[in-house]
């Protein structure tokens, strides 16, 4: 028991830390919320924007639970890497559970809002709720994980290890997983369009007027475009320059064939609560995108088409922020949904070029 009374006090800074930055993402993301590319790099959010909407009894519960995953992840990982002796050394040990760590503790997230969720429109869709949190949160151990680190370096180790702690840690996480998932699988995630049951507490005090599942007027679908069971839409890369701001939609076709795209895709826009916000979409070029125009895209067997959201940094109060992003492949396709949390507010203007055939040809795009 030695191993853990020394790691027990970084453990403790590991979480402390980790909160610390969600906060800080925050506080800044709040004051201003137009550089969140930098943010991201330097104090990573951690949480989902929609648990800070929550009552806050089941926000400081959800904190609270995924800090101890956290810290308990922290003291397995370092206590079981560390098994390697004097050839690894301490700080580098200590610092790779941070990151570990940092994943482990967004997992009731994942697994939380992948089951409030459930069942999917369709089976692409079955991790559609759930965000670059773990990538964010790994990427905070990785960035500050050498804290903690250099806390438990300074305390007296014990190389030898019990089987029995060990075991007792593995059962310690996974109960603290499960345990941490529930408030997520009750919580009504941003954008979601399947009925979930929410504790009372949390009910918005407000009606919640969802975006349409189907955008309204929409014409009929021609036989060869591209249909919910054979393509998906997925949230690609982005960028910032100047007060401009892009991101990028992608359709994936998973079917054995071609499929047809033509014109314009479909969004709508949520607040963290649910309910449509007012954002006027438009056609055309944006700053940081030029439009191909509409015309007819086949999309090969497992191609992808590709189009572009543009808009202008802005700023407004937390309830006219955007916090989910729906979109459909066109008017009249079901709308999916991203709880994403880019800097658009109410009353804005987002310009979206024409689709065209993607020419990353299926690479992975980068983070996005």
């Amino acid at each position: 028991m030695r191993d853990l009374r020394a790691l027990l006090p970084a453990a403790v800074v590991a979480a402390v830390l980790w909160l610390a930055s969600a906060l800080a993402y925050r506080a800044l993301s709040t004051i201003n919320p137009g550089p969140h590319q930098f943010l991201e790099h330097l104090a990573p959010k951690n949480f989902s924007p929609v648990v800070w909407e929550w009552a806050p009894a089941w926000a400081v519960l959800a904190v609270l639970l995924s800090m101890a995953v956290l810290a308990i992840a922290y003291l397995l990982v370092g206590r079981v890497s560390y098994g390697v002796g004097a050839r690894a050394p301490r700080l580098l040990v200590l610092w790779f559970a941070a990151v570990v760590a940092g994943a482990a503790a967004t997992l009731p997230w994942a697994i939380g809002i992948t089951l409030a969720t459930y069942p999917p429109a369709r089976p692409a869709f079955l991790f559609n709720a759930v965000d670059d949190l773990v990538l964010q949160s790994a990427y905070w151990g990785l960035i500050w994980g050498w804290v903690p680190a250099l806390v438990g370096v300074r305390r007296a180790w014990d190389a030898a290890r019990s089987r029995r702690t060990t075991t007792a840690l593995v059962g310690a996480l996974v109960a603290a997983v499960v345990l941490a998932s529930a408030p997520f699988a009750l919580a009504v995630p941003a954008g979601s369009d399947e009925p979930v049951s929410i504790p009372e507490a949390i009910v918005p005090s407000e009606p919640v007027t969802p975006p349409p599942t189907l955008a309204p007027g929409a014409g009929p679908i021609d036989p060869e475009w591209c249909t919910p069971d054979q393509s998906a839409l997925l949230w690609g890369f982005h960028d910032a320059a100047t007060g401009h701001r892009m991101q990028t939609i992608r359709l994936m076709n998973f079917s054995e064939g071609p499929c047809v795209l033509e014109g314009y895709a479909d969004l709508a826009f949520a607040d963290a609560a649910g309910s449509a916000l007012d954002i006027t979409v438009t056609h055309g070029r944006s700053f940081m995108a030029e439009d191909p125009g509409p015309t007819r895209v086949v999309v090969p067997a497992g191609g992808y088409a590709t189009f572009t959201m543009g808009w202008d940094a802005g700023s407004g109060s937390d309830d006219e922020q955007v916090a989910a992003v729906f979109g459909a492949a066109y008017p009249g396709y079901p709308r999916g949904s991203w709880p994403e949390d880019p800097d658009i507010f109410a009353g804005q203007e987002v310009t979206i070029t024409a689709w065209t055939l993607d020419p990353l040809n299926g690479q992975d795009p980068g983070p996005g």
